[in-house]
């Protein structure tokens, strides 16, 4: 049975998925046989695995980080909102249903068990499992139980590591704030907190951190700098790169309900090539190609797809026997280089993701190394450094 260790966040974008990457890497580092997991995620951004199946794009890249082939069983409970309320679900990596929040929430307890169940079927042969929260634990509104933060933490008994984002302010009120809004027996499971995003001396917060150490009985583990990190965003909406003079211009349609963008982003690192996301009725009569993205709701976005269909042959769409691998994107800037007359001297790619992923995850992991103390995370995951 592995041994759990999670992180929780005050905020959503406190950087929960960073820091669990960068755990995962430093314990990879350091020997040991680990892997991600999120209960439940929510967004229009995923990876598809070897399998076909989808998962959330974080615990894609926490998987890289540790080593291994992400896995849908990372990710088994899927959500993605579809408009009016509605969302599909995809369980384990394969669409289940269609139905409105609501009714997602009554199911709560029978899907935390799903994921329980799915969790321990696939992690019988790991040494440590790095557990990503969401959203924050302390949302009282919410119909319990809690499938992603203390719901899963305490049936798991999993050392919580709790994180705030100094950069939105009031960070240690976030921090304490939600502390006292847990339960008593969630709030055991706290073995410590970091202040994370810093941008500017970490010395000028000795003071607060020390308080917020006495009032909530638990031991800082640092201060994390900001950091800029080129690593593919499950949240991605964006990543246009203009380049007037160009070989080739690339326009990808950004429909209200676009999904997966994050796979295209590898074409902004071929030399000559310009990409731009179109999201309104535009003039593409200068590009090379246009890429419909997977969506999660093609009905509804057809009405916008519509809008292009005088573009008909330069179009590229990732709807249908298409799935979120580098190699589509490479295959459409190939095609298009020999439709053009263009040789590799013309075009070629300057970075491959993975190779750029590899460098940012370990750049990644050393500052968390250099900031934060390791024999309290050692501790908190309870085994020896």
């Amino acid at each position: 049975m592995p041994k759990y260790i999670m992180v929780q966040g005050c905020t959503s974008n406190a950087g929960k998925t960073t820091l669990c990457a960068a755990i995962c890497r430093i314990l990879k580092e350091d020997g040991y046989k680990v892997a991600p997991f999120k209960a439940q995620n929510m967004g229009l951004n995923s990876y598809i695995d070897s399998e076909g199946r989808e998962l959330g794009f974080g615990q894609a890249l926490q998987a890289f980080a540790c080593g291994i082939e992400p896995k849908a069983w990372m990710n088994p409970i899927l959500l993605k909102p579809i408009g009016d309320g509605e969302i599909n679900l995809i369980l384990n990596g394969e669409y289940e249903m269609t139905l409105k929040g609501s009714e997602f929430g009554n199911q709560k307890q029978e899907y935390l068990d799903k994921a329980i169940s799915i969790l321990e079927e696939n992690t019988k042969d790991y040494d440590i499992v790095v557990l990503e929260g969401a959203g924050s634990p302390a949302e009282i509104n919410m119909v319990k139980p809690d499938i992603a933060n203390m719901g899963l933490a305490t049936a798991l008994n999993a050392n919580v590591i709790l994180v705030g984002n100094i950069e939105l302010g009031g960070v240690f009120a976030s921090l304490y704030g939600t502390y006292s809004l847990l339960e008593k027996n969630e709030r055991e499971l706290i073995s410590g907190f970091i202040i994370n995003k810093l941008h500017g001396y970490a010395n000028l917060l000795d003071s607060g951190i020390n308080i917020m150490e006495e009032k909530m009985n638990i031991q800082s583990l640092g201060v994390l700098p900001f950091m800029e990190l080129d690593l593919e965003d499950e949240d991605m909406t964006t990543f246009n790169k203009i380049e007037q003079d160009a070989l080739l211009k690339i326009a990808i349609l950004k429909s209200p309900y676009a999904t997966n963008l994050n796979m295209f982003k590898q074409l902004t690192y071929y030399r000559n090539v310009s990409v731009v996301l179109v999201d309104k009725d535009k003039c593409l009569d200068g590009y090379d190609a246009i890429i419909i993205p997977m969506s999660a709701n093609f009905k509804r976005d057809s009405e916008f797809f519509e809008k292009f269909n005088q573009y008909e042959n330069k179009i590229y769409s990732a709807n249908g026997d298409y799935i979120a691998k580098n190699i589509y994107t490479n295959n459409i800037v190939e095609e298009l280089k020999k439709k053009n007359g263009f040789n590799d001297e013309d075009i070629n790619l300057e970075t491959k993701v993975e190779e750029l992923r590899e460098r940012e995850l370990d750049r990644l992991a050393t500052n968390v190394r250099d900031n934060l103390d390791m024999d309290i995370l050692y501790k908190t995951i309870k085994i020896e450094k």
